[in-house]
């Protein structure tokens, strides 16, 4: 009985001094554990207040940034409807003054067409008037050369079966006629002028006609052929 109270008191006594060990041991492990846990909890905090102040300037960098960029933006903006305004300004003066200078231009134009067709109306009725006027003096020359021509063969058949017409014997003594020979000057009175005097004539006459439009009336007027007339 003695050995075994000896062997069980024994036995917790190393039990106790295990346990003794064993908690001085897990005493100094959890100083030491609280001492790393108290360095650690202070390096989270300067790290958190160095997280905090960087924070805090990043935040005032962005700000600033941010209030800097909406000012230039801003600007921006408000230069680019200042220009917008202006160049419209600009664009509603130019097309005023396109729109004055095209209307302008199209009254010059229209009264520029209306002074041509004017001017074509008052050419065309003295062009008509001198055609008529020239047709007039044309059936005129030709109404008197007619008149000529018939006189010229009245006075020529007058002159070769009367006056000078072939002798016929009779048997009896002829008698001797007169001949009735017209003067100098009468026969130089029926010769006509010339031609460049006709037509120094016609232009002192008609000095407003240019030669190839009076060539042209002239060659548009009907005229019957000297055959007919002669």
């Amino acid at each position: 009985m003695e050995f075994v109270t000896k062997d069980a008191k024994r036995k917790w006594e190393t039990f106790a001094e295990q346990a003794e060990n064993d908690c001085k041991a897990g005493s100094s492990s959890s100083a030491v554990k609280h001492c790393r846990m108290e360095t650690m909890l202070q390096e989270c905090a300067c790290t958190v207040d160095s997280a905090v102040q960087q924070w805090k300037k990043s935040h005032a960098a962005v700000n600033d940034l941010s209030r800097k960029q909406v000012a230039e933006v801003e600007a921006l903006v408000r230069t680019a409807i200042e220009n917008n305004e202006q160049h419209e300004v600009e664009v509603a003066s130019s097309r005023a003054v396109a729109e004055e200078d095209t209307t302008n231009s199209s009254k010059d134009i229209a009264q520029g067409v209306e002074n041509l067709l004017e001017k074509a109306q008052k050419s065309s009725s003295r062009v008509v008037s001198m055609v008529e006027a020239h047709f007039a003096e044309l059936q005129k020359l030709q109404e008197s050369h007619s008149t000529q021509a018939t006189g010229i063969n009245m006075h020529a058949d007058k002159s070769f079966q009367t006056s000078y017409k072939d002798y016929e014997p009779t048997g009896e003594t002829p008698v001797r006629s007169e001949p009735n020979v017209p003067s100098k000057g009468s026969i130089e009175s029926l010769r006509a002028m010339p031609m460049e005097t006709l037509m120094n004539e016609f232009r002192e006459n008609h000095p407003y006609e240019s030669e190839s439009s009076k060539e042209s009336k002239l060659s548009q007027i009907p005229r019957l052929p000297l055959a007919t007339i002669n």
